[in-house]
């Protein structure tokens, strides 16, 4: 797992993640080119960042 948050691919993660409303981890982790640690690592950022603000920061597509 990375040490440091690289905004570039938080980004491209939630881009990919609004392809679709339902994803395996494998799939995404594969169509994210990250591994698991970091994703599971950007998943619990974006989750506070949801939490904090009371936003939902993924609107359905």
């Amino acid at each position: 797992m990375s040490k440091q948050i690289n905004l570039k691919t938080l980004g491209n993660l939630i881009s990919i993640i609004r392809l679709k409303e339902e994803w395996k981890m494998n799939d995404l982790i594969d169509n994210a080119n990250i591994e698991y640690d970091d994703l599971i690592y950007f998943l619990n950022i974006l989750s506070e960042i949801y939490s904090k603000n009371g936003l939902f920061i993924l609107p359905r597509i």
